[in-house]
């Protein structure tokens, strides 16, 4: 009973974490799955580490690069599937969504519905063997039809939301890879950075680059966890894959491709350039970018905040989630978040750490292991590794000695780790004079 009690916790923590983050977000990123969203968000945070200073190694998400720069918005990212809250998905509408810039990204159907075989196949972690489809690599008819028929009926919606949406901004995976650094530019302007220098534009289309992305993915170089292999020597583990324009047709046998090619020229609404009856369209810009400064935020009354559009009973829905998961003695929080720190010299000139973290440890498959001290450009000079789930002792510290801080650094930061969720948030800590 306990076990089902820890799960529903969770899964009503995670539902309160993306209300939260609906509510307070700026933009609302929207795109079906493997549609290039990771690789959009790698040159984007790259324009932001040069023009900002935010961390090389990590990716813009939600709040986080906001609480370094409030010139930075506050982003909403989901694929709008069924991992979100029904209540949730109801609000990305038009009117659910008008006090934020919507950013909607799109790819031909088809070259998703690949992509997602493969990511199925080779780094899903929810799903059992035989429904990895077992030893066969093939994509059978039955996938090609039911999966193509989702993502297709997503890519409607989404183009007929940036239409719909007065600040909504229609983009294609497409344009992306065939002009990397004008669709930066323009998503930079959509975002309100008007004065990017284009040597940042240009310097982030070369560090998010498919050939360097998939080489940091392999080193592990970003902080997140998402953006590993789930097997080096499988190329098909990899997060970023091949991201090629048509790739579906190398890989499917030429009756699926016809299949797929009839059922995009029958259910998928023109323009987007993805039928067979119709030119790729060169411009999709629905209006013009918005005049407001990136985070800048028009002003709002509490009956304009998300859930209470239509009444109150979604806000207050939302709420008495919240007031359950509070009850489980869990928090609201599935990162494991660093709550203090403490640092003083020692003889020899390094320093020891008193950190403490506060995670909500469920046992052996969901803990807080390990804490980092990191360099302002990510370099790690300390580790400290939890051995054990602290179940019952929230927040907790731990300290770790030895750590060497060059003389030229005035701060760190430092993050906290679980097992399920990867990193949390990095704070900044200034140190103490030595």
């Amino acid at each position: 009973m306990r076990d089902v009690l820890r799960a529903r916790a969770k899964r009503l923590r995670r539902r309160v974490k993306h209300w939260h983050a609906l509510a307070i977000s700026d933009v609302v990123f929207l795109s079906p799955a493997k549609s290039g969203r990771t690789w959009l968000r790698a040159m984007l945070s790259h324009v932001y580490h040069l023009s900002y200073g935010t961390p090389i190694d990590e990716l813009v998400s939600r709040d986080r690069f906001h609480r370094r720069e409030p010139r930075i918005p506050r982003f909403f990212f989901s694929h709008n599937d069924d991992n979100e809250p029904y209540l949730l998905q109801r609000q990305l509408t038009p009117h659910g969504l008008r006090r934020k810039t919507v950013i909607c990204l799109v790819r031909d159907p088809r070259d998703v519905v690949v992509s997602f075989f493969h990511q199925r196949r080779h780094r899903s972690k929810q799903v059992t063997a035989e429904q990895r489809f077992g030893d066969d690599a093939t994509v059978t008819d039955a996938f090609v039809r039911d999966a193509l028929a989702t993502v297709t009926a997503k890519v409607d919606r989404l183009a007929a939301l940036a239409a719909a949406h007065h600040d909504g901004h229609l983009f294609r995976y497409e344009d992306l890879h065939a002009e990397p650094a004008a669709e930066l530019a323009r998503l930079l302007r959509v975002l309100g950075h008007h004065d990017v220098p284009q040597r940042h534009i240009e310097a982030a289309v070369d560090f998010a680059s498919f050939e360097q992305l998939k080489q940091r993915e392999a080193a592990g170089f970003f902080r997140s966890d998402n953006l590993r292999p789930a097997d080096t020597a499988e190329p098909n583990s990899f997060k970023v894959r091949r991201g090629r324009i048509g790739g579906y047709r190398d890989e499917l046998s030429p009756e699926q491709v016809v299949t797929m090619d009839r059922m995009i020229d029958t259910t998928l609404a023109p323009g987007l350039g993805y039928r067979t009856d119709e030119p790729a369209p060169r411009d999709l810009v629905t209006r013009p970018p918005t005049t407001r400064s990136a985070g800048e935020r028009p002003a709002r009354s509490a009956s304009r905040v998300p859930g209470f559009a239509r009444g109150r009973r979604l806000f207050v829905g939302a709420a008495m989630v919240a007031g359950i998961a509070a009850t489980t003695g869990a928090g609201f929080s599935d990162e494991a978040m660093v709550v203090g720190v403490d640092a003083v010299p020692e003889t020899g000139g390094t320093w020891r750490f008193s950190v403490t973290v506060r995670h909500a440890d469920e046992g052996w498959d969901n803990y807080a292991d390990k804490w980092q001290v990191l360099a302002p450009d990510g370099t790690v000079l300390g580790e400290r590794v939890l051995l054990h789930p602290h179940v019952d002792e929230q927040p907790f510290t731990r300290s770790l000695g030895g750590v060497a801080i060059p003389d030229d650094l005035a701060a760190v930061d430092i993050r906290a780790h679980d097992t399920v969720d990867g990193w949390g948030p990095a704070v900044t800590y200034t140190l103490p004079e030595r």
